[in-house]
C-alpha cells in the first residue's frame, strides 16, 4: 500500500455549527427552564394622545420591521393607571420601538426614562407623554 499523507485543513471553524451545538449536553429540563428575562415597554399618560390607534399601528409596524417572525409581543393596558405596557424577549427591538415612538409623537413632548439592570441583560424602558 502507498503511502498517504495526512491533510489538515487549514479554514476556520463554522462558529454556527458550534453554537448549534452548545446546548447539546444540556439535559431536558434544563433546555425547558431556558429563560430570558423580557424587556418592559410602557407607555405612560397615553389619554395625551388625540388617537390611540396611532400608536398601536406604529408600535406593530416597527416589531414587524425589525422583529423576528417568531418574536411574541404581549401588550396590556391599565386605563386606570393610563398606561400601555408591551413585553418582549429582544432588548434591541424594545429600544429601537421606543426610539421609533419618541421621534414620531414629539409633538406631544415625550420623555423617555430607560433602566437596565442585571448587566444589562434587559430593559426597562417608560415613554411618558407630556401636553
Amino acid at each position: 500500500m502507498p503511502n498517504k499523507s495526512q491533510v489538515i485543513s487549514q479554514t476556520r471553524q463554522n462558529k454556527r455549527v458550534n453554537e448549534a451545538h452548545k446546548h447539546a449536553d444540556d439535559t431536558k429540563k434544563q433546555k425547558q427552564t431556558m429563560m430570558v428575562s423580557p424587556s418592559f415597554l410602557t407607555f405612560a399618560k397615553v389619554s395625551v394622545l388625540k388617537n390611540h390607534d396611532e400608536l398601536y399601528s406604529l408600535v406593530s409596524h416597527v416589531i414587524k420591521q425589525h422583529g423576528h417572525s417568531d418574536e411574541s409581543v404581549a401588550r396590556s393596558s391599565d386605563k386606570r393607571s393610563d398606561t400601555v405596557t408591551y413585553e418582549m424577549v429582544e432588548k434591541k427591538l424594545c429600544l429601537d420601538v421606543a426610539h421609533h415612538v419618541v421621534d414620531a409623537f414629539k409633538h406631544y413632548h415625550p420623555a423617555m426614562e430607560m433602566h437596565n439592570p442585571k448587566d444589562n441583560e434587559f430593559y426597562r424602558i417608560t415613554v411618558s407623554f407630556n401636553e
